[in-house]
């Protein structure tokens, strides 16, 4: 059985990968927001989970994502990675904090990741250690 983690605010987020962030999260153009934040990526290296959790979604139905992982969490938080390679989990699976959850594409130059608490977009950069 997984150990389970609270995900309160304080909790200190796993780094998914070491690359530089090419996009920030926050206001941008006009009445523009951007959810996430975009990490660089060399081809196929592991992108890890940022905190233990569920893995509720797994698939490229949403097309503006690309191949998307969504991972659960308890008390309302939920991390979104997408832009990714090859997956390396299933919908369902009970995940650890630095579980490789997929691979970066060999197509995209970086991946998207997003926290959110109640479906609320937060800025990742204040959680990532």
């Amino acid at each position: 059985s997984t150990r389970k983690e609270s995900s309160a605010a304080s909790d200190v987020y796993k780094r998914q990968v070491k690359g530089e962030v090419t996009k920030n999260f926050g206001a941008f153009g006009l009445g523009l927001h951007y959810d996430g934040i975009d990490i660089s990526t060399k081809s196929t290296i592991p992108i890890y989970a940022s905190l233990s959790g569920k893995v509720v979604f797994v698939g490229s139905q949403i097309q503006k994502f690309g191949n998307l992982v969504l991972v659960k969490h308890s008390n309302g938080w939920l991390t979104a990675y997408s832009k990714v390679g090859n997956f390396n989990v299933k919908e369902g699976d009970d995940i650890l904090k630095g579980h490789t959850i997929a691979y970066s594409s060999e197509n995209n130059k970086s991946f998207h990741f997003q926290i959110r608490y109640k479906r609320n977009p937060v800025d990742p950069l204040k959680y990532l250690r």
